[in-house]
């Protein structure tokens, strides 16, 4: 059985070094030069002063005692590379340094560092995944990643190089997307793309009621401003104390919840399972778009109001601030997939509408109906699948 678990001085840090080495066919060679110098590079590379290759951040697979597979990421805690002092160690173990070492190690080494630095806080990037060549198909990298995917990070990065369709298909397959392309190292003969894996917040949002100042004075007397209960998750909406009811053709639903602050346009925002007990047949649309829409009547303690249209059955949407969808290289309009994961009915949601501006924060929103049918608990979460 493959266990994960992390590095430590104990291990056999020459193979877990060989590890490293077979990863990478265009970095690792100009480091390490050959697997017989990798090998020796064990002895120095490992460290625990919080520089790349640090225990605290190197993940290994091993099968009865045996090092089958190696996982290495960054954060922003990762601080520490000197070219100086590694070119210093390798000397003193009588290594023959490799043509491209110093490059190899400035340019990149030096650079990963520099660029986990300026990682925020609770990102994460994978720097080196690779399992030994004798025991691929076993399961080693999928037991790493998911050890890795349960780190609390609330955002994971890597870099593939773009002639790799299969690990593609493996990282897209784990929720990860591809958000830019860039010519690679050593020189541009060689793609890679950047991926990206964030984790969403799926939020179920029951039915509510947006009014336009008009008819709050119209439903609580004239002059009436509604009073905030809690703030939402879109830092400019709150939950507001008032509450009214709505009446269909058939049957009343009382207290629905206010949503403030006021809009130019009165909207009202149920789920089919709503509409049917109304009696209503409202449109799925985008927040706003109102014409021809359903009407109903709106009950408050101090009048009621005919609304001819404005009922609508909400499109499911993520919400994303402007520098959240540069990231994730999405713009507003735009339609995805988003798979549910750790719900009681794990799915995918498809047509889910991106809506992007500089106010908002991510989270995705779903009706009641669409939040039962996933199972949704407090764990859950969703991840772009295209």
């Amino acid at each position: 059985m493959v266990n994960v678990r992390y590095l430590t001085p104990n291990d056999n840090l020459e193979k877990a070094a060989d590890l490293v080495f077979q990863v990478d066919p265009y970095i690792c060679p100009d480091f390490f030069g050959d697997v017989e110098r990798a090998r020796k590079f064990g002895k120095i590379l490992f460290t625990d002063d919080g520089g790349l290759f640090d225990f605290n951040h190197t993940l290994v697979a091993e099968e009865n005692g045996e090092l089958l597979g190696v996982l290495i990421y960054t954060d922003n805690t990762v601080t520490s590379w000197d070219c100086a002092t590694m070119k210093a160690k390798v000397e003193s173990l009588d290594i023959k340094i490799p043509e491209k070492f110093d490059r190899a190690n400035k340019e990149y080494m030096e650079l990963v560092v520099n660029a986990a630095k300026e990682l925020e806080d609770g990102v994460v990037e994978v720097e080196w995944c690779a399992t030994d060549l004798n025991s691929r198909g076993k399961g080693v990298a999928q037991a790493l990643f998911k050890k890795f995917l349960e780190l609390p990070y609330k955002e994971q990065h890597l870099t593939v190089l773009a002639d790799n369709p299969p690990a593609i298909h493996v990282y897209e397959k784990m929720g990860f997307k591809i958000v830019s392309t860039q010519t690679g190292y050593p020189d541009d003969s060689v793609g890679t793309h950047n991926m990206i894996r964030k984790p969403i917040p799926i939020e179920i949002s029951a039915r509510h009621v947006h009014l336009s100042q008009h008819l709050v004075n119209v439903l609580f007397g004239e002059g009436y401003e509604l009073t905030p209960a809690k703030g939402l998750s879109q830092p400019t909406e709150f939950l507001c104390n008032e509450r009214v009811d709505i009446v269909g053709p058939r049957e009343i639903i009382h207290n629905v919840a206010v949503l403030g602050p006021t809009r130019e346009h009165t909207q009202v925002e149920i789920a089919l399972t709503d509409a049917r007990k109304l009696g209503l047949n409202p449109p799925i649309r985008e927040s706003g778009d109102h014409d021809g829409s359903a009407a109903c009547r709106i009950v408050g303690p101090a009048g009621e109001y005919e609304l001819d249209d404005g009922v609508i059955i909400a499109r499911r949407h993520l919400h994303l601030g402007t520098k959240e969808a540069e990231k994730l290289a999405l713009k507003n309009g735009d339609i995805v997939s988003v798979e549910v994961k750790n719900s009681l009915r794990p799915l995918i949601f498809e047509d889910v509408l991106i809506r992007v501006k500089d106010t908002y924060s991510l989270s995705m929103h779903v009706d009641t109906d669409e939040g039962n049918a996933a199972g949704l608990t407090p764990d859950s979460y969703g991840l772009i699948t295209k």
